[in-house]
């Protein structure tokens, strides 16, 4: 049986109309997600606006991961990278 590890790694991103996909990174001290600046919308949003969301696999449901701050966002090159807050094992 093949076992897909990228559902435990990858996101669903919403904000401002738009639907996304993101990466989680680990940090020393906390997660990141990685994503392309588009799918955020087209400038620097509201954290508040920012909705991501996981699925321990493709049928479960989602569960929300709160975004705690914008580190990078670079509408240019198309890259974003936010910090999140978690209070269960990713």
């Amino acid at each position: 049986m093949t076992f897909n590890t990228a559902e435990k790694y990858c996101v669903r991103i919403k904000c401002n109309g738009e639907t996304g996909s993101g990466v989680l990174i680990a940090g020393k001290t906390t997660f990141y997600v990685f994503t392309a600046a588009h799918c955020l919308g087209k400038a620097k949003p509201n954290i508040e606006d920012i909705k991501i969301q996981k699925q321990s696999d493709f049928k479960s449901e989602f569960k929300d991961i709160k975004v705690s701050a914008i580190k990078e966002f670079d509408s240019e090159k198309d890259y974003a990278l936010l910090e999140i807050n978690f209070e269960e094992r990713l």
